[in-house]
């Protein structure tokens, strides 16, 4: 594809996004109301970068899985309330939840 050709199309295309961009309402709490599902997983990892003279010069690091679930929900006002778990290392499944209480913003 010739590059006046691509300059065109990036033209049109951003002829096009933009309006659309501008069309959409104003970001508000009412906008945000409603109750959310939460989901996230993978590993966290830690790495000693002064490991003692007798393994130097390897770093010494843990990894651990870990697994977040949570609810949130949100007034029009700004409240939000909901819980979560989460769980680092090896995984079972006696989760109890962690309560979450928010304040409007003022």
């Amino acid at each position: 594809m010739s590059r006046t050709l691509k300059f065109i199309v990036l033209l049109f295309c951003s002829c096009v996004a933009v309006p659309a961009v501008y069309a959409q309402k104003e970001c508000t709490l009412q906008t945000l109301t409603g109750t959310y599902a939460v989901y996230e997983k993978g590993a966290s990892s830690f790495l000693n970068l002064t490991p003692p003279p007798s393994q130097f010069p390897y770093f010494s690091g843990v990894t651990a899985p870990f697994v977040n679930l949570g609810e949130l929900t949100f007034s029009p006002d700004g409240v939000g309330t909901g819980f979560y778990w989460i769980k680092i290392g090896a995984l079972n499944s006696d989760f109890a939840p962690f309560p979450i209480v928010s304040q409007s913003p003022k």
